[in-house]
């Protein structure tokens, strides 16, 4: 038994025994050996048709056995030199193999079987975001993503880099490193509160995934942001606000306080005015200290050394920083480390007052302001309960917003406002005013202020109006044509002298009356003519806007009266200024010095004076001789009124 040799041929089979050659008696017919010269196509999906060509195939397709990789393949016409087949169910990529009367040939190249893969529906994905959430202040900041797509290979990738701050930011390409795409953002874009940034990426379908914006924030190292307290000393002048811009490592009194010696309010105090009492609350040692809070702070003696915040981070502008004001006074602060202009927080807060309240040192009271710069506090009223929104925009270098000046316009305009300023000795109250708008509301609106919580020392303008049991301290109304403000100057020293002024430059020469009256000395004042009037609060007053008619009912005939003798004490001439009312055009004025046992030393003035506002200058002297130094009386006679003012002459 033997196997056919590789290139036998048809002939007789000879064998040789012994040296004996024997010869069969017919021929062995040799089959010819099957062979695969090409096929096409070289890949295709199951199912696919294949023409495969070579030599040597069994006409009979049933003869011929056809393998794509060993997964046998139905054979739909076959010749000696072709078959024609489809690509078997469950086939693989591998060679197609022949087998022809036992004999079996493979193609010299493998066929390709494609699998179906469905459109690619799902954009790139973000695995892992190696970006740290915070960066030290001055420091580049390394973005670092881990990103895929399983089905269609990524095309691009951008990020857009946004400081919150100054609003400058960049687009740029990710660089592929390894796993990761990454781009160095430089110190100089990452701003007061941080950077913020979202990823874009794209694959070679077109689909992009867009990510959701990454806020990085900024960290304080070493001792912090120094607290800008100068205004040492134990008096209510040395009282400011303050406000602590970040999220504190360590945020208690303690903590932050740590140049100070121990806690001790005779020292040192920290407090926050507590909105349901209406009082300023002590904090103790363990209390913390949070941003956009405001907080008394009074520091009897200089430690020598600044006083600092320690390490923090910057907070948390996402989606914003808000903080929950209640109806009445609430004490804020500024929550980021730069100046906010007032004007952006109304913008985004509508109905908020259009300045708030700040505690002046100088003055022992407060002021409208409308810029809150860094680590500063003060006061805001509000209508009802409410969320205030911060708005993450600086303003533009180091700009301070003008403070919101009074509407300077004549009094016979639609819209005009008069702001009042009131003095006793070194306190001062500038927080006082009225007008009309056309857009005001009778009820609180944006353009009315409120009177302030105070401390033992005060100075006070309250209207008659109230909300949330806060007094007015400016009432601007709906425009017309008369009307009437009630208000009281009150003040913790009830003896002192004090002063308000204003500003009449602008009121227009016009038939319209405005007019200050005294409800207690029965005086009125044209506040057309004149810019000040003295007294010794509490006083009510009443001003008075409109037609001559009107005020006359308002105010009545009214009587003469000294209103000043300036200066006062005097050691030479002296000014006696009288108002005469006007329910008749003139009147006989008598005044004398007077001796205070009543005795007459000189006739100052004997006449008619007109209506009105009158000035009368004395020399001071009685009969060309100077008086001895002493107390002295001035005594104004008209029609049926007599009235004695004290004078000090020096001489």
């Amino acid at each position: 038994t033997v196997i056919v040799p590789v290139g036998a041929s048809t002939g007789r089979i000879t064998i040789k025994v012994s040296g004996v050659t024997i010869t069969s008696a017919t021929n062995f017919i040799v089959m010819p050996t099957p062979q695969i010269t090409n096929f096409s196509p070289t890949s295709g999906l199951v199912n696919a048709t294949v023409n495969i060509t070579g030599l040597n195939f069994d006409s009979d397709e049933l003869d011929d056995i056809l393998t794509f990789n060993g997964t046998v393949a139905v054979v739909d016409a076959a010749s000696t030199t072709s078959i024609v087949t489809k690509v078997p169910a469950g086939a693989t990529s591998g060679k197609i193999c022949v087998t022809v009367n036992g004999v079996t040939v493979c193609s010299v190249l493998d066929f390709t079987v494609l699998q179906v893969i469905p459109d690619d529906i799902t954009p790139p994905v973000l695995i892992t975001n190696n970006t740290p959430t915070e960066v030290l202040q001055g420091s580049d900041l390394l973005i670092s993503v881990q990103l895929d797509d399983p089905e269609t290979k990524i095309l691009n990738a951008f990020v857009r880099v946004k400081s919150p701050s100054s609003g400058t930011e960049i687009n740029t390409s990710l660089v592929k490193s390894g796993n990761n795409y990454e781009f160095t953002v430089p110190s100089l874009l990452i701003g007061e509160l941080g950077v913020e940034y979202d990823l874009k990426v794209t694959n070679e379908k077109g689909l992009v995934y867009a990510s959701p914006i990454f806020l990085v924030k900024v960290r304080i190292p070493g001792t912090g942001l120094a607290i800008p307290y100068t205004a040492f000393g134990g008096n209510i002048s040395n009282y400011r606000v303050i406000s602590i811009p970040l999220d504190l490592d360590k945020p208690t009194v303690t903590d932050v306080f740590d140049e100070l010696p121990l806690y001790d309010k005779t020292k040192w105090r920290i407090s926050h005015y507590d909105n349901a009492t209406n009082t300023n609350n002590e904090l103790l040692t363990n209390s913390t200290l949070q941003p956009g809070i405001g907080y008394w702070l009074l520091i009897k003696d200089n430690p020598g050394k600044p006083i600092t915040t320690g390490t923090g981070k910057t907070v948390d502008i996402q989606p914003t920083f808000t903080l929950s004001l209640k109806a009445g006074w609430n004490q804020i602060g500024n929550p980021y480390n730069f100046n906010l202009l007032w004007s952006d927080l109304v913008t985004a807060n509508p109905g908020l007052p259009i300045s708030f309240r700040s505690y002046n040192g100088s003055i022992k009271n407060f002021e409208n302001k409308t810029t809150l710069t860094v680590m500063e506090g003060g006061f805001i009223n509000v209508a009802t309960d409410m969320q205030i929104v911060y708005p993450v925009k600086k303003n533009t270098g180091s700009r301070i917003e003008a403070p919101q000046g009074t509407l300077e316009n004549s009094i016979d305009q639609t819209d005009w406002e008069i702001d009042f300023i009131i003095n006793q000795g070194d306190i001062s109250n500038v927080i006082g005013g009225l007008g009309m708008r056309l857009n005001a509301s009778v009820d609180f609106d944006i353009y009315d202020g409120f009177s302030m919580p105070h401390f033992d020392e005060f100075l006070d303008l309250n209207h008659t109006k109230k909300l949330n049991h806060y007094n007015y301290s400016k009432d601007v109304i709906p425009t017309s044509d008369s009307h009437t403000w009630n208000f009281k100057v009150d003040a913790s020293e009830t003896e002192k002298p004090a002063m308000i002024t204003w500003n009449n430059s602008y009121l227009g020469n016009n038939n319209i009356n405005l007019i200050l009256f005294d409800d207690q000395s029965n005086v009125w004042i044209d506040m057309k003519q004149h810019t000040s009037y003295s007294f010794t609060p509490p006083v009510n007053f009443k001003v008075i806007y409109g037609a001559e008619n009107y005020v006359t009912k308002e105010i009545g005939n009214g009587n003469s009266k000294i209103l000043e003798v300036s200066p006062n004490p005097s050691n030479g001439p002296i000014s006696i200024h009288m108002f005469l009312p006007e329910w008749q055009k003139k009147f006989p004025v008598e005044l004398e010095l007077k001796s205070l046992t009543g005795i007459t030393l000189a006739n100052i003035f004997t006449g008619e004076l007109e209506s009105g506002y009158q000035k009368i200058e004395w020399s001071g002297e009685s009969n060309s001789n100077k008086l001895p130094s002493g107390v002295y009386l001035v005594q104004m006679r008209s029609n049926n009124t007599i009235q004695t003012v004290r004078v000090l002459l020096i001489n």
